[in-house]
Formats: structure tokens, sequence, C-alpha cells
């Protein structure tokens, strides 16, 4: 069933046999899930995302070509916890990634400075450019010794 109690829609289930079953949970609401707390809507999730993904990429190129001065996307679903095959706390892509390795291979940049200012650490974000010289990943989070999502940081 679809996670919008008000709209309500049958999942085929044949969509989810496979490997694919293992990736989604089945949540207390009736609706299916990444996780516990990553709902996914069948009907809405995959296209809000990349819509999300999308609308980074462009403004991030908007900016790096000079069309504009600066930019703030704000976007839903986020992505900074979104890992290389892994989505989790609310986020199916990590936007800020793509957009940065899209800039290194398109437009040959190599310097980026990713700032990530919230409550929680970004871990996709982290782990995307961990090992490359090129990217500097600077993240602002409560940390708790670990014990405050996605406990790491």
């Amino acid at each position: 069933y679809g996670t919008n109690p008000l709209n309500r829609q049958k999942l085929d289930s044949r969509k989810l046999l496979g490997s694919l079953t293992s990736l989604f949970v089945r949540l207390p609401c009736g609706g299916i899930g990444v996780d516990n707390d990553t709902i996914w809507n069948e009907v809405h999730s995959f296209s809000a995302a990349r819509l999300a993904v999308g609308c980074v990429i462009e403004l991030v190129f908007k900016v790096a070509t000079g069309e504009l001065k600066n930019g703030f996307a704000v976007v839903r679903p986020p992505g900074h916890h979104a890992e290389e095959s892994t989505p989790m706390g609310f986020c199916y892509f990590n936007s800020v990634a793509i957009s940065a390795k899209l800039l290194q291979q398109r437009l040959n940049v190599n310097k980026i400075l990713i700032v990530d200012w919230d409550v929680h650490h970004g871990n996709g974000t982290q782990q995307a450019f961990y090992s490359d010289p090129n990217v500097l990943y600077i993240s602002l989070h409560r940390y708790d010794d670990g014990n405050f999502f996605p406990g790491s940081g």
C-alpha cells in the first residue's frame, strides 16, 4: 500500500521480487521504506528525488559557469545521508555529491568546497569524497558521542 493513508494504492508485489525485496522494509503504517524512518512512496518518491537532484545540478552549473553569482537550493528530499549504494535518513540520491562529481567530469573543476551545516552529519557526502584530494568537505553537526543519527562524524 502507499504511504499516504488518504490515498492508498495497491503495491504490485511483483515489482519487489528478487533482490529488491531486501532493499525495503514494511512500515507500521502499511507502507514500505528503505529503513524504519525513510518512507518510499511508490508513486512519488523516485520522481521527487530525481527532481531534487536535477534542481541542484542546474543551480550548481549556473553558478559554476557564471550565469548566476551564487545560489541556494531548498529541495526535498535532502541528500547528504545517501551513500553510494544505500539510501537512508530520508535521502535517496546525494544531490550535492552528484553535482560535485558532474562539475569535476563535465567542467573539469579541480577544487570544490562543500560546507554541510545540518544537525546531522552528512555521512553520504563524506563517504563520496573521503579520498578525493580535490574536494574539501566540512560538516557542522551535532555528535553526542556518536549517539545522534547517523552516529558518524
